[in-house]
Order: structure tokens, then C-alpha cells, then sequence
């Protein structure tokens, strides 16, 4: 875990917190919810050596492009996940460790953090780090097996007959005993 020194990363806006994760020495981030934007990230001993003024250095970006606010979630072989957008469609984006990328085509649309909360994940990671749940607007959970694009074709969860709305709920794990929170 990381504890990193308050940096002025851009003056022109803020990197948000909600919106990023520490994975391999890097600080992924992206500010999507101020326009149409390109994950980056930076290398955390820059930001560790940085004077609480500035940091002297650029991002560098990913080709994952995001439209809204998602979270980003790592497995346990250092790849981070968030949710990227192309084309008017969206896809689960996997972040090796040496930075390739691989889309993975969502045939839902995600929940929106922005639209309902920022602090309602659309990701998160099983205990064991063999599953990324996905939140999605359809009042419904997806689980993606890793390495299994087919698991994501069917919901994990979805609203009961009765019409209880999952629509702005975010997902947790609890990492003690493995229970998924909706």
C-alpha cells in the first residue's frame, strides 16, 4: 500500500482518487468525467520525489479511452481493469504489467459512477483475484472469469421478478470471506 505525497499533478484539473489505483509502480488514473480522455499513468517515484509544488514530468497514456468515471481494479498478476469506450461500445480494458492492452467487448452498458455516485464502484476484483465483477446499467452484475470473454455473455446477477432496481449500485468484495456487496 502507498502512501503518496499531496502533488499539484495539473493545474488545469484535478486527478481524482475515486478514479485510480497503484498496480506495479505506476499511478493509473484518468479524469474522463471532464471530457472524452485516455487512461495514463505515472511512475510513482516521480511522484514520490516530486516537491509539493508540481510534478516535473508527463503523463504517459494508454490506448484505453474513457467517456465517464470508472475505477480500475488489479488481479492478482499485476493486470489493472477499468472500462474503456470506442466506437459507441465498451469493453473491459486489461492493462498488462509491460503496458499492452487487451479490449475485452462488453455487450452491456456500464454503470455510469457520475451518473449515480462516485463512490459506487462499476469494478471490483474477487478475494481470490480470479473474477472482475462489472456493475452494469441493466440492473445487473457480470462476472468476468479471467481469461474467459464468454462468462461476461449472461448476467451474475440481475433484479429479481419483483423489479428491485441494481441500477447505480456499485459492487465491492470483501477480501476476509470472498462475499460480493451489490
Amino acid at each position: 500500500i502507498y502512501s503518496l505525497p499531496p502533488v499539484l499533478v495539473r493545474k488545469s484539473y484535478i486527478v481524482t482518487a475515486y478514479s485510480s489505483i497503484v498496480a506495479g509502480n505506476k499511478f493509473f488514473y484518468c479524469s474522463a468525467s471532464i471530457a472524452e480522455r485516455k487512461v495514463a499513468y505515472y511512475s510513482v517515484d516521480d511522484i514520490v520525489s516530486a516537491s509539493a509544488e508540481e510534478l516535473n514530468t508527463t503523463e504517459t497514456e494508454i490506448d484505453v479511452n474513457q467517456n465517464l468515471v470508472y475505477n480500475f481494479v488489479a488481479d492478482n498478476s499485476g493486470n489493472v481493469y477499468t472500462i474503456g469506450y470506442e466506437s459507441s461500445a465498451y469493453y473491459l480494458a486489461k492493462i498488462a504489467p509491460d503496458l499492452s492492452v487487451e479490449k475485452i467487448n462488453l455487450s452491456f452498458t456500464p454503470v455510469d459512477q457520475t451518473k449515480y455516485n462516485y463512490q459506487a464502484n462499476s469494478l471490483a476484483v474477487s478475494a481470490d483475484g480470479t473474477a472482475i465483477y462489472v456493475s452494469a446499467s441493466d440492473n445487473s452484475v457480470y462476472r468476468y472469469v479471467i481469461g474467459n470473454a464468454g462468462s461476461l455473455a449472461t448476467p451474475f446477477i440481475a433484479a429479481d421478478a419483483d423489479g428491485h432496481a441494481l441500477n447505480g449500485a456499485g459492487v465491492v468484495t470483501d477480501p476476509q470471506n470472498c462475499d460480493l456487496y451489490v
